[in-house]
């Protein structure tokens, strides 16, 4: 069974359709097969007739229009990709070693390279006015003066609210203490890292964490 169509003129009285026995011309409804051979289209009865049935066609031939048309290759479409959110973009901006085009996100792991920037206070168990708790505050000033690190002794308040009214700390920056607290930095949109006292020894090692 092959597609039938409405009955339509060429432009100078000429036929576009043929009926062929048997076709509903009464109905209107015309047998299409002539209309593969005038025109260099694929044939348009391929979805409802076999190379069989076409029997005005060779069945090569018939074959070969019955045959999808091809298109060029068109790029797929990629999926939209989230944009970052700000503490992706500051660790993206103080992030060492990622591959070229990388974009960092939720749950990656990165290597970031501590700033030159850095000091120490004295602010936790300052009561505390035993020698043992007096000595380990003498090492702190001796170490922060060997290696020019700007210490804030005693008097000068918690060290992670002088950073703030220092203005170590500032939007788009990142700030890693060993504070429980630090996350405090995350108010100015700085990206505030606590971490323990192994972890700030590490970094004091090696300046990365």
């Amino acid at each position: 069974m092959c597609i039938a169509a409405p009955s339509a003129t060429l432009r100078g009285g000429s036929s576009l359709f043929q009926p062929s026995p048997g076709s509903r011309v009464n109905g209107s409804y015309l047998d299409l097969r002539p209309l593969c051979r005038r025109l260099t289209i694929p044939c348009l009865h391929n979805i409802a007739c076999s190379p069989a049935t076409c029997l005005p066609l060779s069945a090569r031939e018939c074959s070969q229009r019955r045959q999808v048309p091809q298109f060029p290759d068109t790029p797929a479409p990629t999926a939209p990709t989230a944009p970052q959110a700000l503490t992706e973009k500051i660790v993206q901006r103080y992030a060492v070693g990622l591959a070229p085009g990388k974009k960092v996100k939720s749950g990656d792991y990165v290597t970031l390279v501590s700033h030159k920037c850095m000091i120490m206070g004295i602010d936790p168990d300052v009561q505390n006015k035993s020698e043992s708790n007096q000595k380990k505050y003498r090492l702190i000033e001796e170490f922060a003066g060997k290696h020019g690190i700007q210490f804030y002794p005693l008097g000068h308040g918690i060290v992670r609210q002088t950073m703030l009214d220092e203005s170590f700390s500032w939007s788009g920056t990142v700030t890693v203490a060993s504070d429980s607290h630090s996350n405090i930095y995350r108010g100015i949109s700085c990206l505030g890292k606590p971490v323990v006292r192994t972890d700030a020894a590490a970094i004091l090692a090696v300046g990365q964490t």
